[in-house]
């Protein structure tokens, strides 16, 4: 029955110690172990083929169930670690010294691993094949976030950085605390997408960095230094503030003010290299193909 179940599953023999009997009991003699066509080596699983029949009691099973249940057990087990492999070599790190056989985990462990990296993988090559619509997605992340930590800054001794009423005060400056936090904020996630999509379209592609996660994280980091000059040189001193005479840098205004810029747009870039990370070109994607 077990040898019958056993081909079933595509199983060549090797060598296993079983039985012979109703319960498998009885004369020992020695029958080949078993590898399947996954390339799975079932000795550390398949000692005595009397370990097949305590699973399927003890599980109440058939041979046949309890056979699919171990088959399923180790294709997880070697799909999490195929999938541990795909990103440690989109990140561009040596695997050449890591064994080519995966420890045995518990089935839940490797649902959640393969899980987690199969949909880093996913994103990644949604953003690949999606690099304007990511690149929206991204902009909305990166605004909002920085934005968010913009109001914490008193906590740590910084100025607090509201850009929504800021831009609010150019566009609507009759209207009232509400409309102006409405207006600017319009105006403030659209600037941040308009500038993401540039980024996406004309800076990212040209920086010296491949498209790995730190990669991408160097890149979006750098645009947001860029996007700090921009707003400490230009838009602080000649849009927002021209009545304060910020000067050079803005450096009038303090150095909480200057740093406070600073990190916001740093924690912009951070969250935009995050977000907006696509594979390298020649790395494979989630369906196979070469991105």
């Amino acid at each position: 029955m077990i040898e019958r179940s056993l081909e079933r599953v595509d199983v060549q023999p090797l060598t296993i110690e079983s039985h012979s009997g109703s319960r498998l009991g009885g004369a020992r003699e020695r029958t080949p172990m078993s590898r399947n066509k996954y390339g799975i080596d079932w000795s550390f699983r398949l000692r005595f083929a009397g370990a097949i029949e305590a699973h399927a009691a003890r599980k109440q099973l058939t041979i046949d169930q309890s056979i699919d249940r171990l088959t399923q057990v180790e294709r997880l087990r070697r799909s999490a670690f195929v999938d541990r492999m795909s990103v440690l070599t989109q990140e561009g790190q040596d695997v050449s010294t890591l064994s080519t056989t995966a420890r045995p985990v518990r089935p839940g462990t490797a649902r959640v691993t393969m899980t987690r990296n199969s949909s880093i993988v996913w994103w990644r090559t949604w953003v690949s094949q999606h690099r304007l619509l990511a690149a929206i997605v991204a902009g909305v992340v990166a605004t909002h976030i920085a934005t968010i930590t913009g109001f914490w800054y008193p906590a740590v001794g910084l100025p607090q950085l509201d850009w929504n009423r800021v831009n609010g005060g150019i566009y609507t400056p009759e209207g009232d605390s509400l409309v102006r936090f409405i207006s600017g904020s319009v105006y403030h996630y659209i600037d941040g997408v308009v500038f993401t999509i540039m980024y996406a379209v004309a800076i990212h592609p040209r920086l010296p960095w491949r498209n790995t996660a730190l990669g991408n994280l160097a890149k979006g980091l750098v645009f947001g230094w860029v996007l700090t000059t921009i707003s400490l040189s230009f838009m602080v001193p000649r849009v927002y503030f021209p009545h304060l005479d910020p000067g050079i840098l803005s450096l009038n205004l303090g150095w909480q003010r200057v740093l406070a810029g600073i990190l916001w747009h740093s924690i912009f870039g951070l969250h935009l290299g995050t977000v907006y990370s696509p594979l390298p070109d020649e790395a494979p994607t989630a369906d196979g193909a070469t991105g």
